[in-house]
């Protein structure tokens, strides 16, 4: 007979490890009380990244998360899609955190991880409501 194991919450985290216990044999219930998604994975701007993660091996880990979010994803095509690969903005307002900034995008750089370089006049051509 197999393990009946009830799952609270219906978003990323529960639906993982109920597809887990699942996959393991478990009969499965999820509880949640809405709509799949709807409670914290919808609303907490959580932010799936490997910036800035020291040490090297926390940024591997780091860096395996993701890879395995943008498998999971695309193993439930009928899903409607959670993972939204938006990346992030940040900019140095002196000379010390710009000597910072360049540091960290130049290590990630060796690790393989996308950065992109812009010029504030790209920048601000490319979101104009952003104030000078």
């Amino acid at each position: 007979m197999p393990q009946r194991i009830a799952v609270i919450g219906a978003g990323v985290l529960g639906l993982a490890v109920a597809q887990s216990l699942s996959r393991r044999g478990a009969q499965v219930t999820v509880f949640d009380k809405n709509y799949p998604g709807s409670g914290t994975s919808q609303i907490s701007y959580a932010w799936v990244n490997a910036n800035g993660k020291e040490p090297t091996s926390y940024h591997d880990l780091n860096a395996h998360a993701i890879d395995e979010h943008k498998r999971w994803q695309a193993s439930h095509p009928a899903s409607p899609r959670w993972l939204l690969e938006t990346g992030t903005l940040e900019w140095a307002a002196d000379e010390s955190s710009l000597r910072q900034l360049a540091q960290r995008a130049a290590k990630l750089t060796t690790l393989d991880y996308p950065v992109e370089k812009r010029s504030r006049a790209a920048l601000l051509g490319a979101n104009a409501r952003v104030a000078a």
